[in-house]
């Protein structure tokens, strides 16, 4: 989790992979932003990606998402049912980026299929 004013992102060095905290801009209001957190994890891990959008306010994750998406990475969501905010994974939903939209008691299995390789990908 970053720090308030902050964007958590990731970077290759090498072999190693660094945590980055950022005082960039603000995306939609928000620092830290889920977009730039995925943005950067799509240039470390590309289509190996697996990203869970879960309750939220706002857009937030949209474009990440997006870029997961275009490098042939995997988007869960949330569904409304449980969400105190359906926001975030209702941008992605209805954006046609969710591979699977599900309630939160069923997204840690999904995530474990996906892991091993029966997530659908």
């Amino acid at each position: 989790m970053a720090a308030g004013g902050f964007h958590l992102t990731l970077e290759r060095k090498g072999e190693a992979v660094h945590c980055v905290l950022d005082a960039g801009p603000m995306r939609h209001g928000c620092c830290p932003s889920f977009d730039s957190l995925l943005e950067s994890l799509v240039q470390v891990y590309g289509s190996r990606l697996l990203a869970v959008v879960m309750t939220g306010m706002g857009r937030d994750g949209l474009a990440g998402c997006r870029a997961v998406k275009a490098v042939g990475g995997h988007v869960i969501a949330q569904s409304a049912a449980g969400c105190s905010v359906y926001g975030m994974p209702k941008a992605v939903a209805d954006a046609g980026l969710a591979d699977a939209i599900l309630p939160l008691e069923s997204i840690a299995g999904a995530v474990t299929a996906c892991v091993h390789g029966r997530g659908g990908r």
